[in-house]
């Protein structure tokens, strides 16, 4: 297990400054309007409609690192 690649040892925990961060539709606009005074830019992920209604705003369940 040790012999496989990783693209990020601590996935949330960023190594340096954070500019950019992504987030689905529906919490788009509060995301936006909390990060951009810390001068973050937002990508907005459109909703994935194959997941359940009520996550399917969960950038986490469509996006790998």
């Amino acid at each position: 297990m040790n012999n496989l690649p990783h693209f990020l040892k601590h996935p949330n925990l960023p190594y340096g400054k954070v500019t950019v961060a992504a987030a689905g539709e529906d919490y788009a606009d509060d995301m936006q309007r909390a990060l951009e005074p810390y001068g973050i830019k937002l990508l907005r992920c459109p909703n994935n409609p194959s997941i359940d209604g009520r996550l399917r705003s969960h950038i986490d369940l469509s996006v790998y690192h």
